[in-house]
C-alpha cells in the first residue's frame, strides 16, 4: 500500500513539476540568504575577536593635551590596570607624490621598547628602525600605490619632514580609517602613520611626554570606576575624557555593521521563508482540496489517516528538500562574495567565509519549520475528512444577486466580464490568498530598493543642502577669528567661514552621550543646519539645536534642559535648554549661536575649523599653498568627500541591492504564477463548463485574464503597504550609533515595484495562455472513477 502512494507522490511531482520547482526557488532564495548572512556575521565576528586578541586591543581610551610619563608610570600600577601605553598622536597634512591635493595623516608614536598593545599586524616590511622611517596602514598604500622606499613629506609643527615607506600594516584601532570629519573611509585622502616616537617627540617638543593613553584592563574593578579615577587624574593636564571600546570610533563602526549583519541574518530570510510557508499552505491546501474525492477513496480502500498525512508530509518534504541544497549552494557562493567585499572595507588579517555545522543545521531547521508551517493546516484538514461525504463531489458555489446585479451593472457588463466578477466575489477566501501571495513580490522589491532612496536621501541632505562649501579646513588649535582674514587672501577664495568644536559629555538620567557642540554663526551660509523639510534654521540666540537621532537616543525633547561637561577648559558643567530639533544624518548633532558658545565659553572669539567656498578655475593653486600652510592639520575637499562617499555606498550598498532585487523579481515571477496556475486549477470545472456552453479557448482566456488583472491591481497598494511596514522594521531592527538611516521610499521604488509585478503577470499570462491551448476541458468534468 506504502508503494502505491509513492507512486501516486511520483505523478503528483511530475504533474506539477513547475509549481514545485517555484516554489523550491523562493525555499532556495531563503536558505542562500541565511547561509550567507549568517556565515558572514560569524566570519566578521571571528576576525574581529582573533585580531583584538592577537594585538591586545585596548579597552579604554583617552586623549590629553600633554600629560608626563611619571603620570603613565602611576596609571600603570591603578588597580584593575592589566597594561598601559603612552603615545603621541598628531593629525598633520601629507604631500604625496604625483598629488595636488594634500592628504591628512595620522602620526603615532611606536615605543622604542616596542609595543605591548594595540600591536601591528605587519603586511609587509618592517617596523621603523630610523627616524626617517615610517609604516603606513594598508588601504592608505594601495589607494596611494606607496610601497618599500616610496617617499611622502609631512609638515609637523610648521617643518616639513621626509618619511620613507618601509613596510605596510593593519591595526585593530582601524579596522574601518576614517576621520572624524568625513564619516566614511576616503583610503586616498586619509592615511595613518606610525613613525619612531623620538621623532614626534622632538618635532613636537614633547620629550617624556605623551598626549594619548591606551589601557587595557582586568576584572578587578569596573570600567566606568577606572575611567572615572582617570579623568580625575588627567583632569589638570587637559584630558577629554576617557572612553571604552565601545565608543572607539572604529570599533563603533564595526559593531554597527555586524549588528546590521546580523539583523540581516534574521529578517531577509524570515521574509523569503514566510513568503514560502505562505505559498506551501495555498497550494497543498488547495491540491488536497481538490484531491478531497481521491482522499476519501483511499480511506474508504483501508490507508490509516496517519499514512495519507505521512504522504502529503512527504510532498511537502520534497518541495523543501529540492530548494535546500541549491539554496546551500548558492548560500555558499554569495556568503563567499560578500566576505571578499567586507575584506575590502573591514581590514582584517584574516576574513574567510566557513560554512560551519551549525549554520547548515539553522537552514535546513528554518526550511523544514517553513514548509511544515504552510503545509500544517492542509494536513488536519485530512484527518477532518469523512469518507462517506468527501467521495461526492463538490457542491458548485452559490452565486446569488450580488453588487452588480444590485447595481444594474449585470445589463452593462458582458457575460465573460459577469462570471469573471463573480469568480473573484464567490470565493473571496481564495481571492484573499491571491492578493496576498501577489501582494508579497511587491514588498520584497520595495525592502531592496529603498536602500537606494535612503542612500540619494543621504547624499543629497549633506553635500546639497548642509555642506555648501568647497572645502574644509581643521586647525591645529583654536586660533582668533582674524586667521580667517589670512585664510580669506589665499587664492581662489571667494567666502571662508570659521566654527567652533568644543568636546562635551551630555548626560541624561542613565543615558550619556560624547560628542562635539558646534558653535555657528547665525549668518552661515556654507554650513547649515536643516529642518525636516531641508530648510535652513536660523540659530537661536540662546539655547542649543541637536539632531533628531541624537535626541531620541538621549530622551531629550524640546524644552528640555540639556545637561553637558566641558572636556576641555576646566571640565565645568552647564545646563542649556534645548529649543529645536534639526534634521541631521552625519555630523556633530549639537549646535550653539557662535556668540552664546563664546559667552559660555568665556573666550574670545576663536575658531578651530574654517569652511570655504572657492573659484574651482584657482582650486589647485589654493590646494599646493594649503600643503604648507601653517597650522592647519586636515584639509577636507567636498568633491573628493562626495566622490569618497559615493563610492563607497555604492561599493557596499549597490552590490546587496542588485542580488537582492535580482532575487525579488525572480521571486515575483515564481509567486505570480503559482498563483495564476492554482487559481487556474481551481476553476477548470468552470472553464471546462463555458468550452462545453460554446465559449472559444480565447473567451476562456479573457475571464482569467480578466481575474488575474484585478488580483494585480489589488496587490499593488497591499505591496506598497506591506513593503513600508516591512522596511521599517527592518530598520527598527538596525540600531546605529554612528549614523542614521532615513526611511525614505520615493515614488521611483513604487514604480519599479509595480512594473515588475507587471512584467511577471504578463510573464505568467503567457505561459497560461500556451496551458490553456494544449488543455482538454472537456475531460476535467469527467468524475474520477
Amino acid at each position: 500500500m506504502v508503494k502505491t502512494l509513492y507512486k501516486k507522490l511520483w505523478r503528483e511531482i511530475k504533474d506539477l513539476r513547475w509549481q514545485v520547482l517555484s516554489m523550491a526557488f523562493v525555499v532556495a532564495i531563503g536558505i542562500s540568504m541565511l547561509v550567507a548572512t549568517l556565515s558572514s556575521y560569524k566570519a566578521m565576528v571571528a576576525a574581529r575577536s582573533d585580531f583584538y586578541h592577537v594585538s591586545h586591543f585596548a579597552d579604554v581610551f583617552v586623549f590629553v593635551k600633554q600629560f608626563p610619563a611619571s603620570l603613565l608610570e602611576q596609571i600603570k600600577v591603578m588597580p584593575g590596570v592589566r597594561a598601559a601605553e603612552g603615545r603621541i598622536i598628531r593629525e598633520v597634512l601629507l604631500d604625496l607624490p604625483g598629488k595636488i591635493e594634500p592628504a591628512t595623516g595620522r602620526l603615532i608614536s611606536l615605543p622604542p621598547y616596542g609595543q605591548r598593545l594595540n600591536i601591528l599586524f605587519l603586511r609587509s616590511g618592517h617596523l621603523p628602525r630610523t627616524m626617517d622611517e615610517v609604516v603606513i596602514n594598508e588601504a592608505f598604500a594601495l589607494a596611494n600605490r606607496l610601497e618599500a622606499g616610496s617617499k611622502l613629506f609631512a609638515t609637523m609643527n610648521g617643518r616639513s619632514y621626509e618619511l620613507r615607506v618601509v613596510g605596510t600594516a593593519l591595526s585593530p584601532e582601524y579596522v574601518f580609517a576614517f576621520r572624524g570629519s568625513n564619516p566614511m573611509p576616503d583610503d586616498a585622502h586619509f592615511g595613518v602613520l606610525w613613525l619612531p616616537e623620538a621623532l614626534l617627540a622632538g618635532a613636537y617638543n614633547m620629550r617624556d611626554t605623551y598626549n594619548d593613553l591606551t589601557l587595557t584592563l582586568d576584572t578587578s574593578r569596573s570600567e566606568d570606576a577606572i575611567i572615572k579615577e582617570l579623568d580625575a587624574l588627567l583632569e589638570i593636564h587637559g584630558g577629554t575624557g576617557a572612553y571604552g571600546r565601545m565608543r572607539q570610533s572604529s570599533h563603533m563602526f564595526l559593531h554597527d555593521e555586524i549588528n546590521q549583519l546580523k539583523a540581516t541574518a534574521v529578517y531577509m530570510p524570515l521574509i523569503f521563508l514566510g513568503v514560502a510557508a505562505f505559498l506551501l499552505h495555498v497550494v497543498v491546501g488547495r491540491l488536497i482540496a481538490r484531491q478531497r474525492e481521491v482522499v476519501a477513496t483511499l480511506r474508504a480502500l483501508g490507508y490509516r489517516q496517519s499514512e495519507i498525512v505521512s504522504h502529503y508530509a512527504m510532498l511537502i518534504g520534497c518541495i523543501v528538500c529540492a530548494g535546500f541544497i541549491p539554496g546551500i549552494l548558492y548560500g555558499i557562493y554569495l556568503g563567499g562574495a560578500w566576505t571578499a567585499l567586507y575584506q575590502e572595507y573591514y581590514r582584517f588579517p584574516t576574513l574567510t567565509f566557513e560554512l560551519s555545522t551549525d549554520v547548515l543545521f539553522a537552514a535546513l531547521l528554518a526550511a523544514l519549520i517553513a514548509g511544515f508551517a504552510g503545509g500544517v493546516s492542509s494536513l488536519r484538514s485530512i484527518l477532518r475528512l469523512d469518507p462517506a461525504v468527501a467521495m461526492r463531489p463538490p457542491a458548485p458555489p452559490d452565486f446569488r444577486h450580488g453588487i452588480l446585479d444590485r447595481l444594474g451593472l449585470s445589463r452593462v457588463l458582458s457575460v465573460r466580464l459577469r462570471i469573471a466578477v463573480r469568480l473573484l466575489v464567490g470565493r473571496p477566501l481564495r481571492t484573499v490568498f491571491a492578493v496576498t501571495g501577489m501582494s508579497f513580490a511587491v514588498m520584497i522589491m520595495i525592502v531592496g530598493l529603498f536602500w537606494l532612496d535612503a542612500f540619494d536621501h543621504m547624499l543629497d541632505l549633506q553635500f546639497n543642502f548642509q555642506d555648501r562649501s568647497s572645502a574644509t579646513l581643521i586647525l591645529d588649535r583654536p586660533s582668533s577669528e582674524r586667521s580667517l582674514e589670512e585664510l580669506a587672501l589665499l587664492p581662489g577664495v571667494i567666502r571662508v567661514e570659521g566654527s567652533r568644536a568644543v568636546p562635551i559629555k551630555i548626560t541624561n538620567e542613565t543615558k550619556v552621550k560624547n560628542t562635539v557642540i558646534m558653535g555657528l554663526h547665525r549668518e552661515a551660509l556654507l554650513r547649515r543646519v536643516l529642518s525636516q523639510s531641508f530648510q535652513p534654521v536660523r540659530l537661536p540666540a540662546t539655547g542649543l539645536l541637536m539632531n533628531r537621532g541624537m535626541a531620541s537616543r538621549l530622551g531629550l525633547r524640546p524644552g528640555d534642559l540639556v545637561s553637558f561637561q566641558l572636556l576641555e577648559k576646566g571640565r565645568q558643567t552647564f545646563r542649556v535648554r534645548l529649543v529645536g530639533l534639526v534634521e541631521e544624518l552625519l555630523g556633530a548633532g549639537v549646535y550653539m549661536e557662535a556668540g552664546e558658545l563664546r559667552r559660555l565659553l568665556d573666550e574670545e572669539g576663536l575658531v578651530n575649523s574654517a569652511t570655504v567656498h572657492l573659484d574651482a578655475r584657482t582650486e589647485e593653486d589654493f590646494m599646493r599653498i594649503v600643503k604648507r600652510y601653517p597650522g592647519i592639520s586636515a584639509v577636507s575637499l567636498r568633491s573628493t568627500a562626495l566622490a569618497s562617499f559615493t563610492e563607497n555606498m555604492e561599493r557596499m550598498l549597490l552590490s546587496f541591492v542588485f542580488i537582492l532585487t535580482l532575487l525579488a523579481g525572480a521571486i515575483a515571477v515564481g509567486i505570480v504564477y503559482n498563483t495564476a496556475v492554482v487559481t487556474l486549477s481551481e476553476q477548470m470545472r468552470e472553464f471546462g463548463t463555458l468550452r462545453v456552453l460554446g465559449f472559444h479557448r480565447k473567451e476562456v482566456f479573457g475571464i482569467f485574464l480578466f481575474e488575474l488583472l484585478v488580483l494585480l491591481g489589488l496587490s499593488l497598494p497591499l505591496g506598497a503597504f506591506l513593503g513600508y511596514i516591512s522596511s521599517r522594521g527592518l530598520l527598527l531592527l538596525i540600531p546605529t550609533e554612528t549614523f542614521t538611516i532615513p526611511l525614505i521610499i520615493s515614488g521611483r521604488t513604487y514604480m519599479y515595484a509595480f512594473l515588475l509585478q507587471l512584467a511577471s503577470v504578463l510573464l505568467t499570462l503567457w505561459l497560461v495562455w500556451r496551458k490553456i491551448k494544449t488543455m482538454d476541458f472537456i475531460s476535467v468534468l469527467k468524475l474520477h472513477e
